[in-house]
């Protein structure tokens, strides 16, 4: 072999090692584009874009497939019963709107919770059911019975603000907190929950969920109102 046909030889086997490494790279983008499709959820009509523009850039007529989830439900987290609950409650009580500004929902480690303000629930100081009140314990009864709550235990917290009350009636804010928690107890048993299921608590000012006051010791009356409530916890009886 001439020296010529030797440099040929050796300059081909240069360009075919170049060529190698750079295919192995574009392969190498190409699968971390696929794992990165493959998590997230694309439109349909543009996945299947994609597939044509991959078959058209690799010059094969084979189908390409993208692993996605393009069946639209809800991850498995938020499909739980929790959620469900949590969904549909809140979904009626926005037909209310005077009261679907004082009700909150949020998922806790074991389950989830529903947050109820005190203003329209009760009166100033008292522990009977407004209107509104049994309206709304009843839209939640109403929600159990339907998703179903055999396997949770459901927990009725009472909350007030910081400010001290003296009745003959409720000596104390434990009275207080106490008494209404167990007000939407008893109006949840009348509307078919199993008593069995239900616990009332009665907190008093021991957990707010805001500052009553300020660094000065002065009364922030929108975080009172936020503070005075009543919490239902949806969580696992396991």
């Amino acid at each position: 072999m001439s020296q010529s046909s030797k440099r040929r030889k050796k300059h081909q086997e240069v360009e075919e090692g170049w060529l190698l490494t750079y295919a192995d790279m574009i392969t190498l983008l190409l699968c971390v584009f696929l794992i990165m499709l493959s998590v997230s959820q694309p439109e349909l009509k543009k996945l299947k874009e994609v597939e044509k523009q991959l078959r058209q850039q690799f010059g094969t007529q084979d189908e390409i497939k993208l692993i996605t989830n393009t069946d639209n439900n809800p991850p498995a987290e938020k499909a739980s019963p929790f959620f469900s609950i949590m969904e549909h409650f809140t979904g009626v009580m926005k037909e209310n709107v005077m009261l679907s500004q004082d009700v909150f929902t949020r998922e806790t480690k074991n389950g989830g919770e529903i947050v109820i303000r005190s203003a329209p629930m009760f009166k100033p100081g008292e522990a009977k059911l407004t209107a509104e009140g049994e309206w709304t314990v009843d839209q939640l009864a109403s929600t159990l019975s339907a998703f179903g709550y055999a396997k949770y235990v459901i927990s009725v917290e009472g909350h007030t603000d910081n400010i001290p009350i003296t009745s003959a009636m409720f000596p104390s804010n434990w009275y207080l907190s106490a008494a209404r928690a167990a007000a939407v107890v008893e109006r949840l048993i009348v509307q078919g929950i199993d008593a069995t299921k239900l616990r009332a608590v009665g907190y008093g000012d021991t957990r707010p969920e805001v500052p009553n006051q300020d660094l000065d010791g002065h009364p922030i009356e929108e975080n009172q109102a936020i503070n005075r409530r009543v919490t239902i916890r949806i969580e696992n009886a396991n």
